[in-house]
């Protein structure tokens, strides 16, 4: 995982090349390789501890553009999401209501099999999938530690369905009350990321979020 990536820290994503020999490599292969700017919100709010904890892979089918929207065609990514404030609805606190730029992608060369670019996309939180449980403060945040991605799921017709990627929420102010965790969510697919969105090489001082 990326962790908090904290200043002064290293803040790239590392791909292990000949994994199953004596001699694994960490080495990059990239001309410029993917480095990402730690000073977005997922990575410094509320504390200097948020960051990005697990993520889980998305693969398209060869010459599909179905599951992230974005031009390429077979794409294989890393998906994560950030460190998040709850906020379903809007309040004075949080105008735009569940909204926050917490949803990490990473688009995979595949060539070289490593990180090419990542994106930093909106996220709206559906609190209304939440099992039935105590309310959940506005202010409170949560990591989320565990990522999954489920394949090969048949439908009602027993026909086979596109994955289903989830994330679950550490919920660390829950303490072992159930009835105060946030849970498990599932991310809806065939998501957008317009070419602006893509951020590339090591320099970062031009990275963006894309809200």
């Amino acid at each position: 995982a990326a962790g908090a990536m904290l200043s002064g820290q290293t803040n790239v994503i590392y791909a292990v090349h000949k994994i199953a020999s004596h001699a694994p490599d960490f080495s990059s292969t990239l001309d410029d390789s993917l480095h990402i700017n730690n000073q977005f919100s997922m990575f410094r709010l509320p504390n200097n501890h948020a960051g990005l904890f697990d993520f889980t892979e998305l693969v398209e089918e060869d010459g599909a553009d179905d599951l992230v929207g974005d031009g390429f065609e077979g794409g294989i990514y890393l998906v994560g999401v950030g460190t998040r404030y709850w906020h379903p609805a809007a309040t004075y606190q949080f105008p735009q209501g569940g909204v926050e730029v917490a949803t990490f992608v990473g688009r995979v060369d595949k060539d070289t099999m490593e990180l090419a670019a990542y994106a930093v996309l909106n996220q709206e939180l559906d609190a209304s999938s939440r099992r039935e449980g105590d309310p959940i403060p506005d202010n409170e945040f949560s990591h989320f530690g565990a990522a999954y991605t489920v394949r090969n799921y048949e439908g009602p017709d027993g026909a086979t369905v596109p994955p289903r990627l989830y994330f679950s929420a550490n919920s660390q102010h829950a303490d072992t009350n159930p009835a105060k965790w946030w849970g498990r969510f599932r991310l809806g697919l065939d998501f957008k990321i317009p070419p602006a969105c893509w951020n590339a090489g090591s320099e970062v001082s031009d990275d963006k979020e894309c809200t």
